[in-house]
């Protein structure tokens, strides 16, 4: 179910049905508040009528301003070709007449557009009939108005553009590094064209291999290589005058040549070797306290998370300060348990299993107010580490 543009639709049904079209309403926001309002108040137009006034037409005419004052960076979406109509009697020679008059003098006009929203700031460029050359009682391109949507001041950006250099903030060896480097470099108009000349590589060698196995005699036979144009001239630039050309810019200039880069022979950074994963709490300890929980991939922070019953959400950052806060919460808890518990036996006349120390017949209170022994403790909590913490936490009577 589509709504108008600018609505959204608000429900309050209950997870699990299903919502009909006439249980959805419409809501817009007036000062941090929303306001409501039925399927038919929008189709009806009294929505628009509330907001903008019952008379107001869509397009409100605001003024005329020069042609040239519709710069082309200011088209900021696709316009919208108005063409004039009888809805009136006399509105399709007025606009006609409109368009001739503001074509011939250069202007464009501004207005105020609404249609099923908030107004939008438009200019109306005119166009004029034109027929068709062959026939002219054919229609080329029809006479009416380009709705230009215009941005507001807020959406144009005003960034800070860089001073300008003047030849005189160089030095002469400087510029005359820089002439002999555009000399030396320039292609040679009989040579290799490269501006929309170059076919592309990826798409040739996709091609070759398809011709080759729907027309290629056997598998075996060897693929055409294709020659890469983007890749420069080895031999070209290798040319004394070329390699002194460009040797002298980078001195002049002071360019640090990066290292390894573009395989050219340079030394590279060592590899950073990937942390092993932990596989066990101990081990998670240590690589929290060193600060490692970065160097783990999220896939390990998140299976970690995961097996803890905690969220998985944010980005990698997020993940390791979670990490890190349930490692940090979960050592305070072991510094701060009770020592273990010393289970009857045999060899203090209680049978395996009966509980702590003397609580054979002993009552706690549990978190739910009721008393238990330690036997309905197990019995709740499971066998184990479970049952004994809670024992421990319970309120003594």
């Amino acid at each position: 179910y589509r709504t108008p543009r600018g609505f959204s639709p608000v429900g309050g049904a209950v997870l699990g049905t299903s919502v009909g079209r006439d249980e959805l309403m419409k809501a817009l926001d007036f000062g941090g508040s929303q306001q409501l309002f039925e399927p038919f108040e929008v189709a009806s137009g009294k929505v628009a009528e509330s907001l903008y006034g019952k008379d107001e037409p869509p397009l409100v005419l605001l003024g005329f301003r020069p042609t040239e004052a519709l710069k082309p960076h200011l088209n900021v979406k696709p316009a919208t070709f108005l063409e004039p109509s009888e809805t009136a009697a006399g509105s399709t020679v007025a606009a006609r007449a409109l368009v001739e008059s503001m074509a011939a003098k250069g202007r464009i006009a501004l207005a105020r557009f609404r249609r099923q929203g908030a107004a939008q700031l438009v200019a109306l460029l005119p166009q004029r009939r034109e027929p068709d050359p062959r026939d002219p009682a054919v229609t080329k391109l029809p006479c009416g108005f380009h709705l230009v949507y215009l941005p507001f001041a807020n959406a144009v950006r005003k960034p800070e553009l860089p001073p300008t250099l003047e030849p005189a903030a160089f030095s002469a060896p400087q510029l005359e590094a820089t002439r002999r480097l555009v000399q030396h470099l320039t292609l040679p108009e009989g040579g290799t064209q490269l501006v929309a000349a170059v076919p592309n590589p990826a798409s040739e060698a996709h091609f070759r291999v398809i011709e080759q196995a729907a027309f290629s005699e056997g598998a075996s036979s060897a693929l055409q290589q294709v020659k890469d144009g983007t890749v420069p001239d080895a031999a070209w630039l290798g040319e004394p005058s070329r390699v002194q050309s460009i040797g002298g810019f980078i001195a002049a200039f002071g360019v640090a040549q990066a290292v390894g880069s573009g395989g050219g022979g340079g030394e590279r950074a060592p590899k950073r070797l990937k942390a092993s994963v932990p596989t066990s709490a101990a081990e998670w300890s240590q690589m929290q306290a060193a600060g490692r929980l970065a160097e783990l991939s999220a896939t390990v922070l998140k299976e970690y998370l995961r097996a803890e019953g905690l969220t998985l959400g944010g980005k990698k950052d997020d993940l390791v300060a979670r990490v890190s806060g349930h490692i940090q919460e979960r050592a305070l808890q072991d510094l701060n348990a009770p020592p273990p518990l010393a289970l009857t036996g045999p060899a203090d006349g209680g049978e395996p299993g009966d509980g702590p120390a003397g609580a054979a017949a002993e009552r706690r209170e549990d978190t739910d107010g009721q008393l238990y022994t330690f036997a309905e403790f197990v019995e709740f909590y499971g066998e184990g580490k479970p049952s004994e913490k809670a024992w421990a936490k319970a309120k003594p009577q």
